[in-house]
């Protein structure tokens, strides 16, 4: 799934409409999927001969679903709606995604329109609360798995 979401934001012309049910869809899928992909994750993980592959597969996924998801909204906010200053390109708002989501913030791309500011704020609080409890949960049952994998 992560590799059809790159595939298709760096090809698609997110240009308008296209871009913003785009934006719209994967930002859904983000605020609804997360938490049962890391439950799903949490029972493979328990099952599974093999559960680190499912735990980095299950978090790659979560974090490319999260910053393509937001990637696509700053783009569109950038180019379409100017309310993005510095934001110019597809790479700029997987860069600027990134840097939100890690709370460096450099100051070299800035929100400028009100939009722009509460989608920004809105990464934000899905990176510390709906990100977080994720990772959290497949690492507990990776954790889990190992503690019963050293039992004699």
């Amino acid at each position: 799934m992560a590799v059809v979401v790159v595939l298709a934001y760096a090809t698609l012309p997110l240009d308008g409409d296209l871009g913003v049910a785009f934006a719209a869809g994967l930002i859904a899928l983000v605020a609804l999927g997360f938490i049962p992909i890391a439950l799903t994750a949490y029972r493979e993980i328990l099952e599974a001969e093999h559960p680190i592959r499912i735990a980095l597969r299950d978090s790659v996924t979560m974090a490319t679903l999260l910053i393509m998801a937001f990637s696509t909204a700053y783009y569109l906010l950038g180019v379409e709606y100017d309310q993005m200053h510095g934001l110019e390109t597809k790479i700029d708002a997987v860069y600027f995604t990134v840097v939100t989501a890690a709370t460096v913030g450099f100051g070299d791309i800035t929100p400028t329109g009100q939009t722009a500011r509460a989608i920004v704020t809105l990464n934000i609080l899905v990176t510390l609360t709906i990100v977080g409890a994720s990772f959290r949960i497949i690492a507990a049952a990776t954790k889990h798995r190992a503690n019963i994998a050293e039992r004699p």
